[in-house]
């Protein structure tokens, strides 16, 4: 694309983005646009990087999927002692939710509330401190909408 030029629309004007690349740029030069995209009215918002090497071949990359529904990441560390963290996701189709989030012992009794409220779309970081259990297999449980998870954690004291 040397002395060429590359064309990009944006949604929302009838005027494309031009990109002209400099005969005088050297061949080991990487151009970078960084696309800002968002979903579900704004709720969802992320940045991906186009790149592209100048004086090679162009290449698009596989495009990031945007999450869906919800999802709770592995829980860390587990085993566990005094504190463990994870990670709910919002997918950009669920928009704020009410969700809550509370511990469950083996024996099915409710030990601890740690969120009770609304999130919105994107990923969202909890921590859940043991101080006033006792050693043994618990469970976090999401519920949001009509969705219940579950994820097994194992305090060792």
């Amino acid at each position: 694309l040397v002395g060429s030029q590359m064309c990009i629309r944006d949604s929302n004007s009838s005027s494309p983005v031009k990109f002209h690349v400099s005969p005088s740029c050297p061949a080991e030069t990487t151009l970078v646009v960084p696309i800002a995209i968002a979903a579900n009215f704004g709720d969802y918002r992320d940045t991906i990087l186009f790149l592209m090497d100048v004086g090679s071949t162009v290449d698009i990359s596989e495009p990031k999927i945007l999450p869906e529904g919800i999802s709770i990441s592995g829980i860390y560390p587990n085993p566990f002692n005094a504190c463990a963290e994870f990670e709910i996701t919002i997918g950009y189709d669920m928009g704020k939710i009410p969700v809550n989030i509370s511990v469950y012992s083996l024996s099915g009794r409710k030990t601890d509330c740690i969120y009770e409220g609304l999130l919105s779309t994107g990923k969202h970081k909890f921590k859940f401190s043991s101080d006033n259990l006792a050693s043994g297999i618990y469970f976090i449980r999401v519920n949001a909408n009509d969705k219940v998870l579950r994820k097994k954690i194992l305090l060792v004291k």
